[in-house]
């Protein structure tokens, strides 16, 4: 089965092939070949994706778990797309004083957490970081950090699993 995965917010990005641009295959490739396409961040249908309208789903993230609206934070990441996280914590209602980005994938030394540590203490700001992040950190380390969890709810969830039970069942 091929889900193909888009964010409402960039779409297709420029529009060319990596490393050019963010595809790994044109777009029209990929609609054309993808059995279900997932919109996330929108319900509205762009333009692009109106003739594939019967297999597109909207999908949004959710934070699952409750995390303290009255603290001050320090996030840090190290992700594709920094500012996507950094936005989702200010969509759910958390206060983020500062801000700090780490290179996709980036190894987390344990000099950079104590920094990151020292830092928050110096601000009196608390440390909430992604779940891809939290679980890249010495755990000794990550009970002075605050991993922000969340989930991807996706609209007209029972007819989205019928058709991943449909794919099952092939496979």
């Amino acid at each position: 089965m091929k889900i193909l995965v888009i964010d409402a917010n960039y779409l297709f990005g420029n529009g060319f092939l990596f490393p050019a641009g963010p595809l790994r295959q044109t777009s029209s490739s990929a609609l054309r070949n993808a059995d279900v396409i997932l919109l996330i961040g929108s319900e509205q249908l762009p333009k692009s994706l109106v003739k594939y309208r019967k297999k597109v789903f909207s999908a949004n993230y959710k934070a699952s778990g409750s995390y303290n609206s009255k603290k001050s934070y320090l996030a840090f990441s190290a992700l594709a797309n920094n500012a996507k996280f950094f936005n989702s914590l200010s969509d759910h209602g958390l206060r983020v004083e500062e801000y700090i980005e780490f290179s996709d994938h980036y190894s987390y030394r344990v000099t950079d957490i104590v920094n990151l540590i020292q830092l928050a203490a110096q601000k009196g700001l608390t440390l909430i970081t992604t779940s891809k992040d939290y679980v890249k950190l010495p755990k000794r380390y990550q009970k002075e950090i605050v991993e922000f969890k969340i989930e991807l709810v996706i609209n007209s969830q029972a007819e989205f699993i019928k058709i991943l039970k449909r794919y099952v069942k092939k496979s």
